[in-house]
């Protein structure tokens, strides 16, 4: 599964990260949408080997509140969703 992950997050560009978002009623402004991105390819592989260790709130200050309860309640949708395949 790991491979299957970092092959996509290889070619993960910053309109499908906007894509996602968009899909899941989070407006990012480019600033954010920046922010995200570089931080997603950046830090993956620690974030889906215990998605336990990243604090959300640590970040809060870079996006709007309305995106930051979206982007937290939505990441931990996912990892409930996903952390046994993990």
């Amino acid at each position: 599964m790991f491979n299957l992950i970092e092959r996509f997050m290889d070619k993960l560009t910053i309109e499908q990260t906007n894509n996602f978002a968009l899909k899941n009623g989070i407006n990012l402004n480019p600033e954010e949408l920046e922010f995200v991105f570089h931080f997603t390819r950046k830090n993956w592989q620690q974030i889906i080997s215990n998605p336990r260790i990243l604090n959300l709130k640590k970040y809060q200050h870079i996006f709007s509140d309305e995106n930051f309860i979206k982007i937290e309640k939505l990441f931990n949708e996912y990892s409930l969703k996903y952390s046994g395949y993990l």
